[in-house]
Formats: structure tokens, C-alpha cells, sequence
């Protein structure tokens, strides 16, 4: 399931820093736990928010277990308020802890911060979701973005 999600920059910004702002599709995954909501990201979207190539102080480099084995990905906690986007409403912001992963094509938000978003998964595999208040409003998910 993907759908448009604004992302804002907060953290490693001084008291005049811009806060840079990226609008994006991303993935949705509950198969991705996590303690606290999350977002998974490409290095040219770590770029855009200003976090790469020079990441801030904050930024530690952990590993990671997946289906597909163990990596390592830098985590960034708190770096980013995260807004779902529809032609008639936005949900949030949400405060996120960024992972980069330099092998990752493409965004993808964990279980928990879906949560925070008030984002219910109805029929992932048809791509139709709807917010947690407005579950007789199903809404569906956006084409895959070139390139993802």
C-alpha cells in the first residue's frame, strides 16, 4: 500500500536552520515493527532533507535483521515530522526516527508510526486503507513511483 506523505526536517538543525520539506509516496509495512514510528529511506531522500551526506550529531550506525538477512542502516532519532497527504485531508505530523539504508530503493514506514498516522490497513494486497476514523471511507493506494 502506498500513499503521499510529507516529510519535514527537525533534527540537527540549528535555531535558524530551514527546515527542509519533502512530499513523497511511500510504502506502508506491517511487517516492519519497531518500538517507536519509523521511516526507512533511500540516500537521495536523505539528501533532500539535508541528513546526507553529512549526517548530524545524533546519527548512529546500527544493524538490522529482515528477512533478507542483516544490515546496516544509520538511524536518526526524532528527524523527522511526517504528514499523511489526500486530495481532502492531512494526518499529522508525526515525529519519526529516520533509518537510512543505501540499499533501499524506495521509502517505507513501519507498523508503528502507520499507527501514529491512523493509518488501518483494510485489503494490502489491493491497496485500499482508510484512517482509523473514517473506516467506512476506504481509500486506495497511490501507483508505485518511477524508479520504486
Amino acid at each position: 500500500m502506498r500513499t503521499w506523505l510529507r516529510l519535514r526536517a527537525v533534527a540537527g538543525l540549528g535555531s535558524g536552520a530551514s527546515r527542509l520539506a519533502v512530499e513523497l509516496v511511500a510504502l506502508a509495512n506491517s511487517g516492519y515493527g519497531a518500538e517507536n514510528p519509523q521511516i526507512a529511506m533511500p540516500l537521495p531522500l536523505a539528501s533532500a532533507l539535508g541528513y546526507w551526506p553529512t549526517l548530524p550529531p545524533e546519527a548512529q550506525l546500527r544493524w538490522y535483521g529482515s528477512a533478507g538477512g542483516q544490515f546496516q542502516a544509520w538511524a536518526i532519532p526524532g528527524a523527522v515530522d511526517v504528514s499523511v497527504l489526500t486530495p481532502d485531508r492531512v494526518q499529522g505530523p508525526v515525529v519519526a526516527e529516520v533509518h537510512i539504508n543505501p540499499q533501499r530503493p524506495y521509502s517505507l514506514m513501519s507498523s508503528t508510526l502507520l499507527t501514529a498516522l491512523r493509518i488501518v490497513l483494510l485489503s494490502p494486497g489491493e491497496g485500499v486503507w482508510a484512517f482509523a476514523d473514517e473506516l467506512a471511507r476506504p481509500r486506495q493506494s497511490e501507483p508505485a513511483p518511477e524508479g520504486g
